[in-house]
């Protein structure tokens, strides 16, 4: 597996290459610690092999799921379901726009 630091390092690169990672962290730059963690337990109730309890920031929620090749512009399904989770409705919103 690799570090979250190194992780997080390639998605802020990305982030100012694509548009769709751009997009996934300014929505989950809106989410509240409180939202995260709402988040969190969906996705680790869903895939109980991930781990999930190094997870701090967005970036790092975001790095997961791209590593774990549950998030991509084809396959937004689990991050609307987490915000729908965190009740969120308006940031998914945003993901569907």
């Amino acid at each position: 597996m690799i570090s979250n630091n190194i992780l997080t390092f390639v998605i802020s690169i990305l982030e100012s290459f694509d548009p769709f990672i751009r997009k996934c962290m300014a929505i989950l730059k809106q989410c509240t610690s409180k939202d995260l963690n709402e988040m969190k337990l969906w996705l680790q109730n869903a895939k109980p092999e991930m781990n999930l309890d190094i997870v701090e920031a967005p970036c790092e929620l975001l790095c997961q799921m791209v590593e774990a090749e549950l998030l991509s512009p084809e396959n937004l399904y689990h991050l609307d379901e987490m915000l729908s989770s965190a009740g969120r409705q308006d940031l998914r919103k945003q993901l569907k726009g």
